[in-house]
């Protein structure tokens, strides 16, 4: 099982972007292949970004967003990670070891959710978000350089 991070999600579902059509098959592969994971924050990030007018040309409704949220999560292959109190004071207990700041708490707590649910691997755009965590395989499927 591998972990899905939101902007492949966004790529996915943002059809003006140039990654759309690989990160849909990205998904497609994934889902069908190996059964993916998704942390609920992910989700989150994910209903912020696509529904933001001002940085998507085609944003989706609330409704929209919200539907293919439910459809995700209603996917028996997909596992939806909850964050626990267990991964919170894990994840908070090391930040000042992997010097965490600001919005960087995020990935990390999505890090710590990985590690406490035993998924080692995370597929996501931007690997440098998750290269400093020893016990994550970091994978950028689209295979571009660094995508922002």
């Amino acid at each position: 099982m591998i972990c899905i991070d939101s902007n492949l999600l966004i790529y996915a579902f943002n059809v003006s972007s140039e990654f759309h059509q690989d990160a849909i098959k990205v998904l497609t592969d994934a889902v069908t292949l190996k059964g993916v994971a998704i942390c609920d924050i992910s989700l989150i990030e994910f209903f912020q970004m696509i529904t933001d007018k001002k940085r998507l040309d085609k944003s989706l409704t609330n409704q929209e967003a919200g539907e293919v949220i439910e459809r995700i999560s209603h996917n028996e292959r997909v596992r939806i990670l909850s964050t626990t109190n267990i991964i919170l004071e894990k994840a908070f207990a090391a930040v000042a070891e992997y010097g965490i700041e600001k919005y960087g708490i995020y990935d990390h707590i999505i890090a710590f959710s990985l590690l406490e649910n035993q998924i080692k691997t995370i597929y996501t755009a931007n690997t440098q978000d998750f290269s400093c965590y020893p016990f994550l395989e970091v994978v950028n499927p689209l295979k571009q350089s660094e995508v922002s």
